[in-house]
């Protein structure tokens, strides 16, 4: 029961620690990116690969041993 309870308290530290680094992107204004943006589509990809990894830590699934 422990290592459940261990699990839940790192996703939602990780989620804790990723929400002030993806609210420029929040917005989907290029403007507010914190990198040079040259193109739509590489701000496009820059939020895709920033949404991703916050959408799986909040959706996950118990991890089956």
């Amino acid at each position: 029961m422990m290592q459940k309870k261990g699990w839940w308290i790192l996703v939602i530290v990780s989620v804790g620690i990723m929400i002030p680094f993806m609210i420029p992107y929040l917005t989907l204004n290029p403007a507010n990116s914190r990198v040079d943006i040259t193109s739509t589509t590489q701000y496009s990809i820059l939020v895709t690969h920033i949404g991703t990894p916050l959408m799986d830590l909040c959706f996950q699934k118990e991890e089956i041993r």
